[in-house]
């Protein structure tokens, strides 16, 4: 009875934090048709995670429950305060400046509880972290250790006297969270899983349904049912969705027919697949049933990708998605940062519908000082954005770029869909922003960063592994075909010729071919001058090119083999061709759309187009970015492969 009282003080505390930046968020992201209601848990979170850690870094709050009030009263004393000296622009008026309807209210709390509710049970059947452990040990430590700190930085738990030198914020807000609620350590990491479940759902159906109602040119339909329902969408893709691997695993459990014809479809398929643990024949190892048997047979659907090194032996490649680290029940920062990368894509949607709609200025001609003049932020939205940004770098560093990028584009491709402009002057602004961003969001977060080291060594070239296209439909194939159909039918709509699509893919593939042949050179000609000594790809480019030995394999033939597993890599591009197609198709396709606004702004008559369509092409083109990148290179870490 007490973990149900446990989990109702909890989710309590998370609805005050939400209450907290109400004031703030309404504020904000006034753009949004939902005024960011969904995002105000996350932003709340963010927010008086900040103050409290700020605060108890300098010294001027304690790790308590008190400090935690206080910050939370700051948070709140702020809102309140610029609701009263703000003064709205002259264009935002009508609808949003109104209230949130009460339906998008309800909708939207209903699903974060009902997340929150489920995620509670599953954990609770599953609390225990020895069998799935992962790196909860690490997780539920540093929690912990934050926990029995008396400020900022913790001490970090393997270090006496130190301080944790980790991108740790996430355990903060969480610790946070546990103190207000009172909830015992051992329980507050469980019921965090759910938080992070929930907000993440909620967070997700927020940007589905703004992006929905945005489309709908009748603002007052905001709340109209088809909207409501359409956001669920967001929460069952994101987070409840997995990969095709458990149904690999079910076919695989039931094993293969009497037929012939059935033996030699399993005799060829599953090694032709070559999914780790599902890669022989089912054999005498099927059970028949609908459930595997196999011990942590889920495990596997978050390993799906095979990588070999020149040798043959076998790489591990991660792939995580978020149902898996819901259901392994992990605290990892790349989960704990969700909701608030879904905060920072609310971010880059409300300053893209504000300049769309005219109420954020964007862009008022050539020239820096003009630029500048047309500042896209005013003061305190500008420090919230730098807030917001700048801690996806304390919560999970990579994430930073990634979404300043995101920010900065969204606002690049608002200003040339309201009018024309030279393209260099957006790319100055947008550059700018990038920047200004970039730079704030680090000295918000300067404690952390003077404390900081990282395990990432730079980049380097994946010479020898790309991902099989089979294996990559494993990971992404409901989602792939989702933003395929949805990039064909946009570029369908200006005309978007499949040539034009073929011959900018050929074009990057070879410029990317030609930049790692001319890498490469440039690394055989240090090695040669003896500034880089030949380990890890180097080694096997060395070898290849000298006979040299490479890991113990004496003086033989090692340029037959690095030549087999060049010749593997190059008959296998077809991932990389159709990510690189689906880039090629989204950019092309915001070209021509962009290139007709200003016409399709002075002719009535021109075809109206979904508002968000613009952003959500910018969002597949990021993601196929992304994917297509650890195709060429990964980072340098102390694993040495593209594992991470």
């Amino acid at each position: 009875m007490s973990e149900i009282l446990f989990a109702g003080r909890w989710y309590l505390v998370v609805q005050l934090f939400g209450l907290a930046a109400l004031p703030l968020t309404r504020a904000w992201l006034r753009h949004l048709p939902d005024r960011g209601y969904g995002l105000s848990k996350a932003l709340g979170l963010l927010l008086a995670g900040w103050l409290y850690w700020m605060l108890g870094t300098f010294g001027w709050l304690h790790n308590t429950s008190g400090g935690v009030c206080l910050a939370l009263a700051l948070l709140l004393g702020a809102g309140i305060l610029l609701q009263v000296v703000r003064n709205p622009r002259s264009d935002d008026t009508g609808a949003r400046q109104s209230t949130v309807p009460w339906r998008i209210i309800l909708m939207s709390e209903a699903v974060f509880a009902i997340a929150f509710v489920a995620w509670c049970l599953v954990r609770a059947r599953m609390p225990d972290i020895m069998t799935a452990g992962g790196e909860k040990w690490m997780e539920s430590a540093f929690l912990r250790a934050i926990l029995r700190s008396d400020g900022f930085p913790p001490h970090d738990p393997w270090m006496s006297g130190f301080g944790i030198s980790y991108y740790y914020f996430g355990y903060v807000i969480v610790a946070m969270v546990t103190q207000l609620a009172a909830v015992p350590p051992a329980i507050a990491f469980n019921l965090a899983v759910a938080m992070l479940f929930a907000l993440v759902c909620q967070g997700a159906y927020s940007l589905v349904f703004n992006l929905i109602a945005a489309g709908d040119e009748r603002r007052d339909r905001a709340a109209a049912p088809g909207h409501l329902v359409g956001g669920l969408l967001g929460p069952l893709l994101l987070a409840a969705m997995g990969n095709l691997e458990g149904l690999l695993e079910v076919l695989y459990a039931r094993g293969h027919g009497a037929s012939r014809l059935s033996q030699w479809f399993a005799q060829r398929f599953w090694p032709w697949l070559d999914v780790r643990s599902i890669n022989t024949p089912p054999g005498s190892a099927a059970q028949g049933g609908w459930i595997p048997s196999r011990f942590f047979w889920w495990w596997q659907a978050s390993r799906v990708v095979h990588d070999y090194s020149p040798l043959g032996e076998t790489q591990e490649v991660i792939d995580e998605f978020p149902a898996f680290s819901f259901i392994l029940g992990d605290l990892h920062p790349h989960v704990l940062a969700l909701p608030f990368i879904l905060l920072a894509i609310g971010l880059a949607l409300n300053l893209y519908l504000g300049v769309r709609h005219g109420a954020v200025k964007g862009q008022q001609g050539g020239g820096l000082i003009r630029w500048l003049q047309a500042w896209p932020f005013t003061t305190w939205e500008f420090v919230l954005a730098a807030l917001c940004l700048g801690g996806l770098g304390f919560l999970n560093t990579w994430d930073f770029p990634i979404y300043l990028f995101v920010v900065a584009a969204a606002l690049a491709l608002a200003v040339m869909g309201r009018e024309r402009r030279p393209l260099r002057d957006v790319l100055t602004g947008a550059v700018l922003v990038f920047g200004a961003l970039a730079v704030a969001g680090v000295l918000v977060y300067l404690p952390f960063w003077l404390g900081f080291q990282s395990q990432a060594g730079g980049a380097l070239i994946n010479l020898f592994n790309a991902t099989r296209l089979p294996q990559f439909l494993v990971m992404f194939a409901p989602l792939l075909f989702i933003n395929a159909a949805l990039v064909i039918s946009a570029a369908r709509q200006v005309h978007v010729r499949v040539l034009s699509v073929v011959a900018w893919t050929l074009a990057v593939l070879s410029a990317i071919a030609a930049l790692i042949a001319l890498l490469v050179g440039v690394m055989i000609l240090m090695i040669r001058l003896g500034d880089v000594p030949p380990t890890g790809v180097a080694s096997y480019v060395w070898a290849w090119l000298t006979g040299a030995s490479v890991a113990g394999l004496g003086e033989g033939d090692i340029r037959g083999i690095v030549a087999q597993a060049l010749v593997r890599r190059l008959t296998n591009p077809w991932t990389a061709v159709g990510l690189l197609a689906l880039l090629s198709g989204a950019v092309l396709t915001l070209v021509h759309r962009l290139g007709g606004a200003a016409t399709s702004s002075v002719n009535a008559a021109a075809e109206p187009r979904p508002l968000g369509q613009d952003f959500v092409l910018l969002l597949i083109a990021t993601g196929a970015l992304l994917t297509v990148s650890v195709e060429f290179v990964y980072l340098r870490d102390h694993f040495g492969t593209r594992m991470n």
